[in-house]
């Protein structure tokens, strides 16, 4: 999976921008604020259509623009093709893929596989599970369809049960008891989904950490859900209750979560920031390799300012693990350009540096491999 060509009009900071990118590594350089991280986030939509900081659709729209439009040009393993997204305000968001429209966006969602690291992601580790349930869900939904049917099936019936709780006491029983015999088979397909992604992630993610550190640090991911082997129908009867008096479903896998640890404890009150960084970065590259090894392509991989917080080593080990198989391409961004070319000397194959100012990327250089 390739980006050659990448075009929009009205992005956030961009009026308009058209560019083409090689096969390999493409580091966008420049200041706080010159707007790297917007072309990232143009790559994300175009895979995933939607802000991979979880914002709304509005905070896209260039300030005083009424529509914006993305557009991409793929070189995949089945022959090129096209995608294009366009939002407005009042008529909403619509995607085509080979200029031909979809019915619903998440028919969309795997067509572009992707992979990323942003420094949001650092939340991950601290969050309580939402930011980790999303992970989850983005991460299977690019390679199980099925998924994301019945996540959506699922989240629709807790905002249904939801809403009868609200009611508290003139709640209606019987639809209560309705609700939660469906929510059953759609809890345990998200559930089975979630244990095999955790499952499966936990080799190459160890491998990339300690590729990355150098170290012997023994780190670990386990999935953490409220449902384990208990019948999911007699949680929701005992909790029944309560729900109605706190107005909310407090059992299901709608509250699963994570578990991160390092050398046997939690990565949030152990880890360095050093080694937070690094933890956050193998998880992303295991998520690219599982995805890789399902789909049968290499996804897009964006890296956006991730090497403020590493050693030179770590950072050097990082790039130099890129530049093998069966990483592909690359979009990384970076403050230093001095850095940047020192960091990317030694990288095997196609790398490109780009800068970015006055909404626009200017290529600096260009070795072919």
């Amino acid at each position: 999976m390739i980006l050659r060509e990448l075009q929009s009009v009205n992005f956030r900071s961009y009026p308009q921008l058209s560019m083409h990118f090689g096969p390999g590594l493409n580091a966008i350089v420049g200041p706080n604020g010159a707007g790297k991280t917007n072309v990232l986030d143009m790559v994300y939509y175009l895979s995933l259509c939607k802000s991979p900081q979880g914002l709304p659709d509005p905070t896209t729209l260039r300030h005083g623009a009424e529509r914006l439009s993305l557009f991409g040009r793929y070189d995949t393993p089945g022959g090129p093709c096209t995608a294009s997204l366009t939002y407005q305000p009042g008529v909403g968001k619509s995607v085509r893929f080979n200029d031909k429209p979809y019915e619903r966006l998440g028919d969309h969602v795997g067509r572009l596989p992707l992979a990323a690291v942003y420094p949001h992601d650092a939340r991950l580790i601290s969050d309580g599970g939402e930011l980790k349930r999303r992970f989850m869900n983005f991460a299977i939904s690019q390679y199980d369809r099925a998924y994301l049917s019945h996540l959506a099936r699922l989240e629709h019936m807790v905002a249904q049960r939801n809403a009868y709780l609200k009611r508290g006491a003139g709640a209606n029983v019987t639809v209560i008891e309705s609700i939660d015999a469906q929510l059953v088979e759609p809890s345990r397909a998200v559930q089975a989904a979630r244990d095999e992604f955790c499952q499966a992630l936990s080799r190459p993610f160890a491998e990339c950490y300690a590729a990355i550190s150098g170290s012997q640090e023994a780190v670990g991911i386990a999935y953490q859900s409220q449902l384990g082997g208990e019948d999911y129908l007699e949680q929701l009867q005992r909790a029944r209750s309560h729900d109605l008096r706190v107005m909310h479903t407090t059992v299901g896998v709608h509250r699963d979560s994570m578990e991160f640890t390092i050398d046997g404890h939690t990565a949030r009150s152990e880890g360095s920031q050093g080694q937070q960084k690094t933890f956050l970065i193998a998880l992303r590259l295991a998520q690219y390799l599982l995805l890789h090894q399902r789909l049968g392509d290499k996804p897009i991989l964006l890296l956006d300012d991730i090497l403020d917080r590493l050693d030179k080593g770590r950072a050097q080990r990082l790039l130099a693990l890129l530049g093998k198989e069966p990483y592909g391409q690359v979009l990384l961004t970076h403050c230093e350009q001095r850095e940047m070319e020192e960091l990317v000397a030694d990288y095997p194959g196609d790398k490109r540096i780009y800068a970015a100012g006055d909404n626009a990327l200017v290529e600096l250089s260009s070795t072919q491999g």
